[in-house]
């Protein structure tokens, strides 16, 4: 979302943004139920645009959830709350014993208190999309420290809904080691592949 101003007053501070008319991801899904796979695909590379803009400025954003993804009328997308974003690097990226982000959306690196990067957010685009396409989370448990070890210790829900060539490129996304993850480039190729043959 778009920042116009901040200002300080009297010891708050406020922050101007623009007013988007949209749902987000995670209340679309509820009302809707699973999204198309193409539908799915196109809002998939709308995220890929935003996140590799924020990660040539050096911006890891940390939270990519379907409660942060606002879809517009017109279907286009916008990524809220990068409240948790951190700069790449950042010696303040992880603090010992804080647990920063949701869960059953988290990488896998973040759990353990180890460096967020790019990959971080692509685990987070990839756990986002599945929801989307299945409507359900690849690691959703009944609390948050269950759904913390299942994401540290068991294999993501396989997909059902998705179709095999999107379901395989969400798991690819979804490797708990980060290096084994596709780079964003790897992703937007497959994807925009996918998109269009769907």
């Amino acid at each position: 979302m778009t920042v116009y101003d901040v200002l300080a007053d009297q010891g708050s501070v406020l922050i101007v943004m623009e007013l988007v008319k949209a749902t987000t991801l995670s209340k679309m899904v509820e009302s809707e139920g699973p999204l198309p796979s193409a539908r799915v695909a196109a809002m998939g590379l709308d995220m890929l645009d935003v996140l590799t803009e924020a990660h040539e400025l050096g911006i890891i954003h940390r939270d990519v959830k379907p409660a942060n993804v606002l879809v517009q009328r017109d279907g286009s997308i916008k990524l809220l709350d990068f409240g948790i974003a951190r700069l790449e690097g950042d010696p303040t990226l992880t603090e010992a014993g804080a647990i920063i982000g949701t869960p059953a959306y988290m990488a896998p690196e973040q759990i353990r208190g180890l460096e967020s990067t790019p990959a971080t957010d692509l685990w987070g685009l990839g756990v986002t999309l599945f929801y989307a396409v299945e409507g359900l989370p690849a690691f959703g448990r009944p609390s948050p420290t269950a759904a913390m070890a299942a994401v540290l210790t068991e294999p993501p829900l396989t997909p059902q809904r998705a179709g095999a060539p999107l379901g395989s490129l969400l798991m690819s996304l979804l490797a708990r080691n980060p290096t084994d993850r596709p780079a964003a480039i790897q992703f937007r190729s497959e994807l925009s592949h996918l998109a269009q043959s769907l």
